[in-house]
């Protein structure tokens, strides 16, 4: 894959200027040094707003795909009056962006209803597997099993959160015996009853990969209007040469 990120950089950069009113914009990271990029580096930006409380970063993110292409994942962070975005596109794409706003009032990520929690947990947990692939390309396998199974303990979220909704609690003294089918995946490889024992990457990938089918389900179950996610998972893993 040839290193993107400058022309990236630019792009990320005109658009921001042209969807805000835009005091200044710092890069950060390994674009200030090109000889450091690689085909798995970010574009990590400081997006300083002037004057704008009602920015809206989640406008736009609905935006983007105009000018990027589709969004495969992303999460927002928000601290006092920072936002930070962190978003990948299916091209592989992917952008830290902290947008520092001093006349932010609120933070605008409230995730209170059943379907607010649903789309986070959504696009957090398909920016949490283009990490894992990320850390794969880099041979981290210390935090590309960690973020794996984090991707499944979500799976298991989605259902709790399905639960609640049904009940319309989430106090609940006894369980109904409920299926957790992620924990099914454990146990089939190639055909195998355990996992291969070869190495790490090939265990962590098997993990990463039934994760994402096993969302795709979950998902697919929830919104007839779904997207499935795993084949852009896949190809995101080919371009990282995994």
């Amino acid at each position: 894959m040839d290193v993107w990120q400058l022309e990236a950089q630019k792009k990320m950069i005109d658009f921001l200027i042209g969807f805000s009113e835009i005091e200044r914009i710092e890069a950060k990271g390994s674009t200030l040094d090109p000889c450091l990029l690689d085909a798995l580096s970010d574009v990590d930006l400081e997006i300083y707003l002037s004057n704008d409380p009602l920015f809206n970063i989640k406008e736009a993110v609905e935006i983007m795909p105009r000018y990027f292409g589709d969004v495969f994942g992303y999460e927002i962070q928000s601290d006092n009056n920072c936002d930070l975005l962190r978003i990948c596109f299916e091209n592989g794409w992917r952008f830290d962006l902290s947008f520092i706003n001093p006349e932010a009032i609120e933070s605008q990520i409230s995730e209170n209803t059943f379907s607010d929690n649903i789309e986070s947990i959504m696009n957090r947990f398909w920016f949490m597997a283009s990490m894992v692939a990320v850390k794969l390309g880099r041979k981290d396998h210390l935090i590309a099993a960690h973020l794996a199974l984090e991707l499944c303990q979500m799976n298991i979220a989605i259902q709790m959160l399905v639960r609640d909704n049904a009940k319309g609690s989430d106090i609940h003294r006894f369980g109904g015996g409920e299926d957790v089918p992620i924990l099914h995946s454990w146990t089939k490889l190639n055909g195998s009853n355990k996992l291969r024992e070869n190495t790490s990457k090939d265990n962590i990938l098997h993990i990463l990969l039934q994760a994402a089918k096993q969302m795709d389900t979950t998902f697919a179950s929830l919104d007839t209007l779904y997207k499935s996610r795993t084949k852009i998972l896949v190809n995101l893993l080919d371009m990282f040469q995994i």
